[in-house]
C-alpha cells in the first residue's frame, strides 16, 4: 500500500525542493514507526513554494481552497518574512 503522505511530498517537490516531510510521517519514512495519523511538512519560505503547495492541495479534491486562499496566504508570508 502506497503512503499518501510520501506521494504528496513528491508532488509538493515536483520541479524543485519546496517541502520536507516532518514529525510522525518522517519517523515512518525512516522505518522507526509503522504508522502516523497525520502529515506535517516544513515549507521553503518563499511565495512560489506556498503557491505551488496550495495549488497541489486544491487539485486533490479532498481540500476545498477558495481562489483567494493563495493570495491571502502569500500576503501573510510576505508580511511575516519582512516583505521578501
Amino acid at each position: 500500500m502506497e503512503n499518501p503522505y510520501f506521494q504528496l511530498t513528491l508532488d509538493f517537490n515536483r520541479g524543485r525542493l519546496r517541502a520536507l516531510l516532518s514529525s510522525g510521517q518522517a519517523v515512518v519514512a525512516h522505518r522507526l514507526a509503522i504508522m502516523s495519523k497525520d502529515g506535517d511538512w516544513i515549507l521553503r519560505e518563499d511565495r512560489e513554494a506556498l503557491e505551488h503547495t496550495l495549488q497541489t492541495l486544491a487539485r486533490r479534491d479532498r481540500f476545498s481552497l477558495r481562489s483567494t486562499s493563495v493570495a491571502k496566504c502569500s500576503k501573510k508570508l510576505s508580511t511575516a518574512s519582512g516583505g521578501n
